[in-house]
């Protein structure tokens, strides 16, 4: 019977950590105003620009924006120009997130037990070894903390990369190519 309560308290529902991505790549004539625009939607929704690449006809924005506003944020730019690829995808954390959780408070735990036996100990090697084995312990302590912070971080904002490219409208013999390359093509192939 006792086994049954300890067994509920312990299946209570946990709050699922979710990392969502997205891409969104847009066509248009006009590639730095509207990687203007893009910066601002971004701003206007909480997000950040993380790193930004730019050239004559290319821009790429990687960007941050609060998770439960990637959706809104990707519907509003994609009014910007003409949507060529976009996704969102979701990647559920929780098991990594709870599996981390308890190795900082069992490496916390092991870390004070190990300060406590260094206190009491009398020999020179005794400290030695404990030292060693409390650096060991720290640095476990360290870098998993980091990658939890890492994970918050990736749960909170939501990492969106944009690229907006300028969409080339072809003179009067590009047309006549494209023209002859669709002829060409439907004599080798009719479907």
């Amino acid at each position: 019977m006792e086994y049954a309560n300890s067994r509920s308290r312990d299946a209570a529902p946990v709050s699922r950590k979710l990392i969502e991505t997205g891409r969104l790549s847009l066509e248009t004539p006009h590639v730095s105003e509207v990687a203007k625009n893009a910066e601002g939607i971004v701003k206007k929704h909480g997000g950040y620009v993380e790193n930004k690449n730019e050239d004559e006809d290319e821009v790429g924005l990687s960007v941050r924006v609060p998770a439960g506003k990637l959706k809104t944020s990707m519907e509003e730019l994609e009014t910007l120009g003409k949507v060529s690829y976009s996704k969102i995808r979701t990647k559920d954390v929780t098991d990594q997130y709870i599996d981390m959780e308890a190795k900082i408070r069992n490496l916390r735990v092991l870390r004070e037990r190990l300060r406590k036996v260094y206190e009491k100990a009398t020999k020179v090697e005794e400290m030695l070894e404990i030292e060693k084995e409390l650096a060991r312990v720290q640095t476990e302590l360290d870098s998993i903390e980091g990658r939890m912070r890492a994970m918050q971080k990736n749960i909170a904002y939501s990492e969106l990369d944009i690229s907006i490219e300028r969409k080339s409208v072809p003179g009067p013999l590009g047309a006549v190519a494209k023209g002859t390359g669709w002829v060409f093509k439907k004599l080798w192939v009719l479907n």
